[in-house]
């Protein structure tokens, strides 16, 4: 089942032409954040996802950012309750070696070329 549209990714920088607007996410990363609904059995809501190097630069984005080539999502989360729920299913399930943890949402990214099986904190 496909939980997630394309639009969801969409670059948030505002432009009218964007160049990261023909990139669009990566298919496993749509593949594994299904996964990630599945297991939680409730909604996933993508706050940032295909980045074009303005808004990422904007963002606070590192110049190489898997937002970049379409292999990284933030995902919507608060509460300490829910912030387990969702790392407890990456994990169990192997979806994301590569995780960060911000206040209000979590980063997840499938960048092969970035070291594996971290974790930090923003």
């Amino acid at each position: 089942m496909n939980y997630f549209t394309v639009k969801e990714f969409d670059c948030l920088c505002g432009q009218e032409v964007c160049p990261a607007r023909s990139l669009g996410p990566h298919l496993d990363l749509i593949r594994r954040l299904n996964r990630l609904r599945e297991g939680l059995g409730r909604p996933v809501i993508i706050t940032s996802g295909v980045r074009c190097p303005e808004w990422n630069s904007r963002q606070g984005g590192k110049p190489d950012s898997a937002h970049l080539t379409g292999m990284a999502a933030d995902l919507s989360c608060s509460g300490s309750d829910r912030r387990w729920q969702m790392l407890e299913v990456i994990l169990k399930q192997d979806l994301f070696v590569r995780v960060g943890i911000g206040d209000t949402f979590i980063h997840v990214d499938m960048d092969p070329d970035k070291p594996q099986r971290v974790a930090w904190v923003y």
